[in-house]
């Protein structure tokens, strides 16, 4: 076992060395919207299909807009440009890049040209909430999945996003409390949760209203595996069905020395499943996933097994 162990160590090693020998390099430069060199601009190089947020690789353009990025293995990348200015508005530019053996070189970005939307942010029922730390994201759906431009929100709920590109959007609505839920984000007649924000070549912008709420549902269980509570379990609750404008709503939580965990949750209806490497930290096991439906100030209890013959 020490020996398979080992021979599969030394070629994991190869491989990584094979790729950093055929490491490339990316640079060019990034053109302002008023058609200056932008410097100070941030530049993220983002893996594609992938997870690994450590594969990521970044830098900042210089005085001159220039930037570069080196030991690049090939692959399929997006490269990102993103610029945002305290009490101004920020802009991005993203481009596809296929890394071979060549270095490519004389990279252009040009921030600018999209479009902008405003929005409100409204609260139904009780509470009060602290609006103006609250940020609305839009993430690029079918683009591997980017962070898009963003805006904060003010003390009276509005905002402002602009330089939005052609294409499709999840929104995210990052800051409110614990027990707080996004209840519904609509662009016009557009149910924006169920639908994405859709961006056209040409449109014009429009308004975000978005309604945010207190009626969150708390789900609580426990988690065994050989019979004992399995302690640091991963949970995952996605939404059921989940689709590219509500994985926004996943959630992920670990289970405490008795192997309990909960989570307050949007109210609807989601897959449940647990996950463990065990006491020895070894294979992944899964528990079979559970269908739970909840409902606003509704209070759900669930039991997962992680099955050992289910390691992975």
């Amino acid at each position: 076992m020490l020996l398979s162990t080992s021979r599969e160590y030394r070629d994991w090693v190869r491989r990584r060395r094979c790729r950093w020998v055929q490491a490339r390099r990316s640079s060019g430069r990034v053109i302002g919207p008023d058609g200056t060199p932008a410097s100070d601009v941030s530049i993220n190089l983002e893996e594609a299909e992938t997870e690994d947020y450590s594969s990521q690789r970044y830098t900042f353009t210089d005085a001159k807009g220039n930037f570069s990025l080196k030991s690049i293995p090939p692959g399929s990348y997006a490269l990102v440009a993103h610029q945002r200015i305290q009490g101004k508005k920020a802009y991005s530019a993203r481009q596809k890049l296929e890394v071979g053996n060549d270095n490519i070189d004389s990279v252009t970005l040009a921030l600018g040209g999209g479009m902008s939307f405003s929005g409100r942010i409204t609260v139904a029922g009780p509470g009060l909430i602290r609006k103006d730390r609250i940020f609305i994201s839009l993430i690029s759906v079918g683009e591997g999945e980017l962070w898009g431009n963003g805006g904060d929100v003010k003390k009276d709920g509005t905002f402002e996003i602009t330089d939005v590109k052609q294409g499709s959007y999840a929104v995210s609505v990052r800051g409110p409390e614990e027990g707080w839920y996004t209840k519904s984000v609509r662009f016009g007649s557009d149910d924006v949760l169920a639908t994405g924000l859709q961006v056209e070549r040409g449109s014009s912008g429009g308004t975000l209203e978005i309604v945010v709420s207190t009626g969150t549902g708390l789900l609580e269980g426990s988690v065994t595996e050989d019979d004992k509570p399995a302690i640091g379990a991963r949970i995952r609750l996605h939404p059921d069905p989940q689709t590219p404008y509500n994985r926004t709503r996943s959630r992920t939580v670990s289970t405490d020395q008795n192997g309990h965990f909960s989570l307050q949750i949007a109210p609807g209806k989601y897959q449940v499943v647990a996950r463990s490497r065990g006491m020895s930290g070894g294979a992944v096991a899964s528990s079979d996933p559970r269908t739970i439906s909840v409902s606003e100030h509704d209070r759900k209890t669930i039991q997962l097994t992680i099955a050992p013959e289910g390691r992975e």
